[in-house]
């Protein structure tokens, strides 16, 4: 049976936005390392509500040149199972 993945979109979000993972660190109280983690995953990593919401507001307050708010839809990206994995 094939499973859905859930993209995980950070990366691309700070690369947009141009947000250091130094300036996220700060605003999250964590480390570096911890933030480069969390960038180089590619699916979505198992956080709470809290964590999640902690990194859209520090996303918003850091981005540069944004033209709305950042969202949890614009953090994932849903891909369905691969239709030709079914038995």
């Amino acid at each position: 049976m094939a499973t859905m993945v859930i993209n995980w979109r950070l990366a691309e979000l700070m690369a947009r936005y141009r947000i250091s993972g130094e300036e996220l660190a700060k605003y999250l109280d964590i480390s570096s390392n911890a933030v480069s983690n969390l960038k180089r995953a590619d699916t979505m990593p198992r956080i709470d509500g809290e964590k999640l919401g902690a990194i859209l507001d520090g996303l918003n307050l850091l981005a540069k040149k944004k033209e709305k708010d950042i969202t949890p839809a614009d953090l994932f990206e849903y891909q369905a199972p691969n239709e030709s994995a079914k038995p």
